[in-house]
């Protein structure tokens, strides 16, 4: 069984991307020297997009412009960064994660149910971080902005311009003859609103663009359709008063104590959790609720926990489940979250690293038009669109599942059938695994759980 599983981690698990451009097609419409590219939002998918254009362009003498205009909001993540996008951004943005970055190296999973829990081996360390920059920590996307340039050409610098803090109040569509955009931000000079013009523009705002009526003015007028969402929290708690904690370097999974939410817990370092939840909104009485289940107070024992969170509250997030519509058009592209075409409930690092480097290789090298993207972008995106659905539909299954008492017990006690035949565990050990990590496809996960039964079923007789 462990040589079986071995074989479909290694010759199924997804692949870092590689540097070299992924084109096809004539060229047909390409950034020139002289065109201004205006970006909207800073985070990983803007900062990283900014970095690979700035690569490419360098690399292929052309001379364009570049503009970056961020806000500071908040971007609530887990914070963890798998071995996959690790390797990612070092292959095509030519980055690590500085050692400032790094809060904790995750070491090993936790799974825990209302019936009981079992620990799961990893061989590569996850990295725990924050996103933004808080408690006296950089965060991992102001330290990609701050990185932007280093290791290219210093004449590159001239290329950019960063914008911050600002926000964009307005995108306006411009008549033949002039560039193609008008884009009106907050932030006034002498009395006058800052307005550029573009000949491409970058959304990359993230999810926190939905709402706004920027982005309902913009579908107006593209027909860009947000990707539907599922209700999501994400809170961080000082664990110091707790009475039992063996959180430390571990990430959690606990599956339905609370009905209709799975939750993370990640360790942060001594002392410090980030909880994630994803299904349900959270309030304090829900943690409170969480961590005084018996199974939760094994692992860590803290009476009150909604007391001990580090800002205080438990804020409102949201999580994609299937793709957004017409995200790209002539002249414009949409990245990151607002594609909706990551892998579903997991790595949105990955996924804004992809979209970042297929729209910038494309650019560069093919066109600006709708059809270029959609031949370079799309249909390379579109490739997970199945997988993502099997993803969705083992996230419900096992949303009814834990409802069972009897299912609950069954699957830790599967688990442990596994670890008392070998210490790295088999098919359960295996979709757990690849679930946390984002390293296996849903239908190779859907597969490891039929495993799972079979295997299990023939142990009882």
């Amino acid at each position: 069984m462990r040589d079986n599983i071995n074989w479909i981690e290694k010759k199924f698990s997804y692949k870092a991307l590689d540097k070299e451009p992924w084109i096809k097609g004539m060229k047909k419409r390409p950034l020139k020297s002289g065109d201004h590219i205006v970006v909207v939002g800073g985070g990983i998918a803007g900062s990283a997009f900014v970095r690979r254009l700035l690569f490419l362009c360098a690399k292929e003498k052309k001379a364009v412009k570049i503009t970056l205009v961020n806000s500071t909001s908040c971007n609530y993540c887990g914070g963890l960064i798998t071995d996959l996008a690790l390797n990612t951004f070092k292959n095509v943005y030519e980055l690590d994660v500085p050692e400032g970055v790094v809060l904790t190296r995750i070491k090993g999973f936790s799974y825990v149910n209302s019936r009981g829990s079992f620990d799961i081996r990893i061989n590569i360390p996850l990295i725990g971080m924050l996103r933004t920059s808080r408690f006296g920590v950089l965060g991992f996307d102001e330290s990609l902005k701050k990185r932007i340039l280093e290791g290219l050409p210093s004449e590159i610098a001239e290329y950019l311009t960063v914008i911050e803090p600002t926000i964009v109040t307005h995108i306006t569509p411009q008549e033949p003859g002039n560039k193609p955009w008008k884009i009106t931000l907050s932030r006034r000079i002498e009395g006058e609103k800052i307005e550029l013009t573009a000949d491409f523009m970058v959304l990359a705002g993230g999810l926190k663009m939905v709402e706004t009526t920027l982005l309902k003015e913009f579908a107006e007028f593209t027909g860009y359709q947000a990707p539907p969402l599922m209700p999501a929290s994400v809170t961080e708690i000082d664990t110091s008063k707790a009475k039992v904690n063996i959180t430390n370097d571990k990430l959690y999974v606990l599956d339905n104590i609370i009905t209709g939410a799975v939750i993370g817990l990640v360790s942060k370092g001594e002392n410090w959790l980030t909880l994630t939840s994803l299904g349900k909104e959270l309030n304090k009485e829900d943690l409170d609720y969480l961590f005084s289940h018996p199974e939760v107070k094994k692992h860590l024992d803290l009476p009150y926990i909604s007391k001990y969170l580090r800002c205080g509250i438990v804020c409102r997030a949201r999580v994609y489940t299937g793709p957004a519509k017409n995200f790209y058009g002539d002249n414009w592209a949409a990245i990151g979250d607002l594609n909706g075409y990551g892998r579903v409930l997991k790595d949105g690092y990955q996924a804004s690293l992809l979209s970042a480097k297929l729209v910038a290789d494309n650019i560069v090298y093919t066109g600006t038009d709708k059809q270029s993207l959609h031949r370079n972008y799309f249909l390379h995106v579109d490739r997970l669109r199945l997988d993502n659905k099997i993803g969705m539909l083992l996230f419900s299954a096992n949303n009814k599942l834990s409802q069972s008492k009897i299912f609950n017990r069954y699957f830790v006690k599967s688990a442990q059938i596994e670890i008392g035949k070998n210490k790295y565990g088999g098919s359960v050990h295996s979709a757990i695994r690849a679930l946390m990590t984002g390293e296996l496809p849903y239908k190779w996960i859907a597969f490891l759980n039929l495993l799972c039964n079979n295997y299990c079923k023939s142990n009882k007789r």
